[in-house]
């Protein structure tokens, strides 16, 4: 069916923001294309995971930072209550004589036992289970008090711990253009001061996407090592 002259315009108009997109953040989306382009492409050949990591790359590659990092998180999650629940189904999976409701029995009690969990209460259980190392456990620690909480839970003063901004004070006079006052700046509390919050967010972010990703995916493979392979964490 043909396109009437509104229709065409809007496609017209999308093609040439995309190719503007495009062409404006070339280089940057090569950069971000070669620093998650590994993980991309090698699955964990878990579906559980795979999608979210697919998401993940693609949030890096199209300069979504702030969604990758609480998609991380996601994943992060999804990740080690799934290895729990994994986990009791090797040591409880019922015998291949047993009709499929057992199963079925064992795999919702280990869900149920499993998914409530928070998130600090089972990375330390998949640590007692030797899923993870006492090094990643510690780690794991850090990102769920200073990436993950604090993107969940918007909490600004976690997240900007620590970030001071030197302000100047501003004359505002209703009819005129604002204007900087005499006098030299000072230092705030950046958590404290809610309108920097947006912008502040997003440069951590653009900081930290990729290298919190990375850190989480290179767990993850340990740990499908680990649980998968037979082999235990040790004490590093």
């Amino acid at each position: 069916m043909p396109m009437d002259d509104h229709e065409r315009q809007k496609v017209e108009s999308a093609a040439a923001t995309l190719k503007r997109l495009l062409e404006d953040d070339r280089a940057g989306m090569f950069r971000r294309v070669l620093a998650v382009n590994e993980c991309l492409g090698s699955g964990y050949n878990w579906s559980e995971l795979d999608f979210l990591r697919i998401e993940v790359c693609k949030c890096i590659v199209f300069d979504l930072p702030q969604a990758a990092i609480t998609l991380t998180n996601h994943l992060l999650e999804t990740a080690i209550k799934n290895s729990l629940v994994a986990a009791e189904m090797k040591k409880d999976s019922p015998s291949a004589t047993k009709p499929a409701e057992a199963l079925y029995e064992v795999y919702g009690e280990a869900t149920e036992a499993n998914m409530p969990l928070e998130l600090g209460d089972a990375i330390n259980k998949a640590r007692r289970l030797g899923l993870i190392s006492k090094k990643q456990q510690k780690q794991l620690h850090r990102i769920r008090d200073g990436l993950r909480n604090p993107y969940s839970h918007a909490n600004k003063a976690k997240l900007l711990r620590g970030v001071s901004v030197p302000l100047r004070k501003v004359s505002l006079v209703e009819g005129e253009n604002p204007t900087l006052e005499e006098g030299e700046a000072f230092d705030v509390d950046a958590a404290k001061v809610p309108f920097l919050h947006g912008l502040l967010q997003k440069k951590h972010a653009e900081a930290n996407a990729i290298p919190y990703f990375l850190a989480i995916d290179r767990v993850i493979r340990d740990l499908i090592t680990r649980l998968f392979g037979h082999t235990d964490a040790d004490d590093a």
